[in-house]
């Protein structure tokens, strides 16, 4: 299902998710990741990217797909 949805979030959004963005979501799915004790992710699942997205003032050429749990965006630069 959950590469059904990051199709359609590229349809919707005419961006190209990088390849290793949709590799993990297939094998892991979004959630929290804090494997260090210094660093900490979260990627959110496709319905939250969608909502952020929609929600955030436009920057070109980023797209966002996570958190690092404060106020800073996890992004990802699709490719052109």
């Amino acid at each position: 299902m959950i590469n059904e949805d990051l199709d359609g979030l590229e349809t919707r959004f005419g961006v190209k998710l990088p390849w290793a963005y949709r590799q993990f979501m297939a094998t892991h799915g979004p959630g929290e990741m804090d494997s260090h004790p210094d660093y900490y992710v979260m990627l959110y699942a496709p319905e939250t990217v969608e909502a952020v997205n929609l929600d955030v003032e436009f920057v070109p050429g980023l797209f966002f797909i996570g958190s690092d749990g404060s106020r800073e965006t996890a992004r990802a630069r699709p490719p052109a």
